[in-house]
C-alpha cells in the first residue's frame, strides 16, 4: 500500500472534521500539474471518502478559474466551483472551494478541492485516487480506504 495506512471509513467522526495530509498530494490534468502540496487537508466524515483541500498557494491559478456555478454545500456554506483549464481543453466544475465555512471549518477557506473524477491524476503519495465515480462527489478514494461507503 505504500505510504498510506489501512483506514475504515466507518472509523471516521460522525461529523465533518478536519485533518492534515501527512503526504504530498498533486493534482495533473492534460499532462500539467495543477496543484502540489505538503500543506494540504482533508475533510472526514464517517463512511465517505475524504475530500482533499489544497492551499491556493499551491495551485496553479492559471489553470484554475471560477465557473459561473455557485451552491449550498451541507452545513459548510457557500461553494464557488472552478473550471480547470490546459491548453483549449476546458474542463468544467472540476474544483470548488468554501468561501465561509463554519468557524470549526475555518482552515479550509480560499482553498481548493478537486475531483478525481473529473481529472487525470490526482495522488496522495504518490497513489492515485480511483477514476470511478465516489459515493461523495469530489472524494479521494485511495486503495487503503476501507468499509462501507455512503451516498452523500
Amino acid at each position: 500500500m505504500g505510504l498510506l495506512p489501512t483506514e475504515d471509513v466507518n472509523d471516521f467522526p460522525p461529523f465533518p472534521e478536519l485533518q492534515r495530509v501527512p503526504w504530498p498530494v498533486v493534482v495533473s490534468h492534460g499532462g500539467r500539474r495543477i496543484a502540489g502540496s505538503v500543506n494540504a487537508w482533508r475533510l472526514i466524515e464517517r463512511g465517505q471518502t475524504p475530500i482533499v483541500f489544497i492551499p491556493a498557494d499551491d495551485v496553479d491559478c492559471t489553470a484554475v478559474l471560477p465557473s459561473n456555478q455557485v451552491g449550498l454545500g451541507d452545513d459548510l456554506g457557500m461553494i464557488v466551483y472552478h473550471d480547470v483549464i490546459v491548453g483549449r481543453a476546458l474542463t468544467r466544475n472540476a474544483a470548488w472551494s468554501y468561501v465561509t465555512p463554519p468557524p470549526d471549518l475555518a482552515e479550509i477557506a480560499g482553498h481548493y478541492a478537486f475531483s478525481p473524477q473529473l481529472l487525470d491524476t490526482c495522488t496522495v503519495a504518490g497513489i492515485p485516487a480511483a477514476k470511478a465515480a465516489a459515493p461523495q462527489p469530489g472524494g479521494w478514494t485511495t486503495p487503503n480506504l476501507m468499509g462501507v461507503l455512503e451516498d452523500a
